[in-house]
């Protein structure tokens, strides 16, 4: 059953991937120029962080659980570098304005509508899964996986791609590159322990795709990073705050 709802929701954020591109306006941006540098760049980043999901997740063979790794120093390292390093590219080397990659307000604010309904739904699902979420792990999953995913891969990734190949494909491309970077965790890490099933694996890749290539059409449309960090944490941690939440009000336990 648990695999019929994974490819469920995965079929259905592809679909409203594919709507959401067809059916709403694509804001102006620049003409596509190619560029040799900020090609480098985009393959630079890819592969460093790929070389690093690879090693975070030899830490679940060993038998150490991710929450408890992120709250640690080498945890919260893990999650800052590549944020860092990318906005040293953009900031310092390239000398891109914040706005420019995403830190602005949404220019299509009605494209956003039916994400949050759909992550805030799906997310409630899963209460029965939540567990406690102390401070430090909140503002890890925020910082470390929520904003380092966005701005890496719809900041960096297919905002570069749609600057050197034009706007209108490159959603499609990095929306699967999301996906392939979860390969490691959803075959032989994290993902995979949590079943030991490779039905099970293929059903996260499926939804890690197809979400993450609607994240990119939204991040098309709007041109803005903020609903991005909010959907991915809404998605992935909604059901831990509510259940938190409902535990330490309305319990009292």
């Amino acid at each position: 059953m648990e695999h019929f709802f994974q490819f469920f929701i995965a079929g259905l954020c592809l679909i409203f991937a594919f709507l959401t591109d067809k059916f709403a306006k694509d804001p102006d941006t620049e003409k596509a120029v190619f560029n040799k540098r900020k090609l480098f760049w985009i393959i630079l980043v890819y592969v460093l962080i790929y070389i690093d999901v690879v090693m975070t997740n030899r830490l679940a063979v060993k038998g150490i659980r991710y929450y408890d790794f992120l709250v640690t120093r080498w945890g919260i390292l893990d999650g800052v570098w590549p944020i860092i390093l990318v906005l040293v590219i953009q900031l310092v080397i390239e000398k891109e304005k914040m706005e420019s990659f995403g830190f602005c307000m949404p220019k299509n604010w009605g494209v956003l509508v039916l994400p949050f309904v759909f992550m805030g739904g799906s997310s409630i699902l899963n209460i029965g899964s939540a567990g406690e979420m102390g401070f430090g792990l909140f503002i890890m999953l925020l910082v470390g996986v929520c904003i380092y995913e966005q701005l890496i891969f719809n900041g960096f990734i297919q905002n570069e791609l749609e600057r050197i190949f034009g706007i209108r494909y490159m959603w499609i491309l990095a929306g699967i590159l999301f996906g392939l970077w979860h390969v490691p965790s959803d075959f032989w890490g994290y993902q995979y322990l949590h079943q030991k099933s490779y039905l099970y694996s293929f059903g996260q890749l499926s939804m890690q795709t197809c979400g993450g290539l609607w994240m990119c059409v939204i991040y098309k449309k709007t041109r803005s990073l903020y609903p991005l960090f909010l959907l991915h944490f809404l998605g992935n941690n909604y059901h831990i705050l509510l259940f938190n939440t409902i535990k330490k009000y309305f319990v009292g336990v």
